[in-house]
């Protein structure tokens, strides 16, 4: 590897590494220190000629964001995501961006938005092929988001149906996370939605 190479790797590294890290500053209330290190992430991964490690980032830090930053600063990073996305070859970290952005686009009430937000990450997602870089960002994972979306218009059908298909998928030790993010969705729709969906999506 020459030197270029090791400098593109050092950059990817770095973005990784700030971006976990935020991600744990984030799960550890420490909103002040998620959003520094969301924003030094995004410089690093700002540095490599694949665009669409950068929307990763942005994708991660959207997620964090409404709380961290506020609804309004989240819609502006789910907006630079989703540009950045379509500068690579991915359709998986394209579906995503989609998808959180039609997340960000609940949170604030505007159903219309979201409901075309979505319908662009599952039609992205349609042509997702076996050897796409960020196909860990499946169908199964998009019906997550599809189930949130939902249950901010109340939808009560919906959240069930796509929650509980997302769910049914995380198995593995490494889907722990979003597992947990799951079930806490789904415990927020029963106190929204009624106890009509607790046993489905609880499983109790």
């Amino acid at each position: 590897m020459g030197p270029l190479g090791r400098c593109r790797l050092a950059f990817w590294v770095a973005s990784d590494t700030f971006a976990l890290a935020a991600r744990l500053a984030f799960e550890t209330r420490d909103d002040k220190a998620a959003k520094t290190l969301y924003t030094t992430a995004a410089a690093a991964a700002g540095r490599l000629p694949d665009r669409q490690r950068l929307a990763a980032v942005w994708t991660s830090h959207t997620m964090v964001a409404p709380r961290t930053e506020g609804v309004s600063a989240a819609s502006k990073i789910a907006l630079s995501a989703v540009c950045e996305a379509n500068n690579g070859p991915s359709y998986a970290i394209r579906a995503r961006a989609h998808a959180v952005r039609a997340e960000v686009h609940s949170r604030a009430g505007e159903n219309h938005m979201a409901r075309t937000a979505l319908e662009r990450a599952w039609r992205t997602m349609d042509q997702l092929g076996e050897d796409d870089p960020y196909g860990c960002f499946d169908p199964d994972r998009l019906a997550g988001f599809d189930g949130l979306c939902a249950l901010y218009s109340g939808n009560a059908a919906e959240v069930h149906q796509q929650l509980a298909r997302s769910k049914a998928t995380l198995t593995k030790s490494r889907d722990a996370v979003q597992r947990g993010i799951l079930n806490a969705d789904a415990a927020l729709a029963r106190l929204r939605l009624g106890d009509h969906i607790h046993d489905a999506l609880l499983g109790s």
